[in-house]
């Protein structure tokens, strides 16, 4: 993909529209977030425009880095109070020290790239001891699969809440006017705990 292209026009999400599903999926991820304690320092990885993350942490006294493929993207993040510094860069190799953040955010940026897994260990590898990562994903016949993306994110961190955003509604009428499939959204809320290695493996 193209996202130089794709960002040629601002807002090519239509995040700022406001559309129901996406207040809903915005407050779900709110939810999320007040059940942990933001301190340090946090990283958007994928932070495309920075309009989600500006509209999630609208009402928090926090502020993030931002790595993003696109400069056309980032220009316009820059221009964002959230963001106390933007840099491009790929998700995949994010330039960054082992144990560097307290808190990463993964929305819907991970399954654009060859290797999501990965992706998830670079999130781990950036991780303070103890660090927070939330994690949004599209789940559907042309993003992923609910099952692997638990299982893939309980290997690495331990999961301390989960939720499931439907889109029925739209996802119906998509598919029969569009011939889209439906989907739905997975969040995610972890933490990097070190497992302890115990006479029969971890425990």
């Amino acid at each position: 993909m193209n996202w130089e292209e794709w960002y040629l026009k601002e807002d090519p999400w239509r995040i700022k529209e406001g559309n129901k599903f996406t207040l809903k999926w915005i407050d779900e991820l709110k939810k999320l977030i007040n059940k942990i304690k933001l301190n340090g320092l946090h990283l958007d990885g994928g932070c495309g425009e920075g309009y989600v993350t500006s509209l999630i942490f609208k009402d928090l006294d926090v502020r993030f880095i931002g790595i993003d493929i696109s400069r056309k993207a980032l220009k316009r993040a820059k221009g964002l109070e959230i963001y106390q510094d933007v840099i491009q860069g790929d998700i995949l190799q994010l330039p960054f020290k082992n144990e560097n953040f307290d808190f990463v955010l993964f929305s819907e940026s991970i399954y654009y790239v060859k290797d999501w897994k990965f992706c998830l260990d670079e999130a781990k590898r950036i991780l303070k001891k103890n660090g927070y990562i939330l994690l949004s994903v599209a789940l559907g016949k042309n993003y992923l699969r609910y099952r692997e993306v638990n299982k893939e994110f309980r290997m690495r961190f331990s999961l301390l809440d989960k939720r499931i955003v439907g889109t029925s509604i739209f996802g119906t009428l998509a598919k029969i006017l569009l011939n889209h499939p439906q989907y739905a959204k997975l969040l995610l809320l972890g933490q990097k705990i070190e497992r302890v290695r115990g006479r029969y493996g971890d425990e």
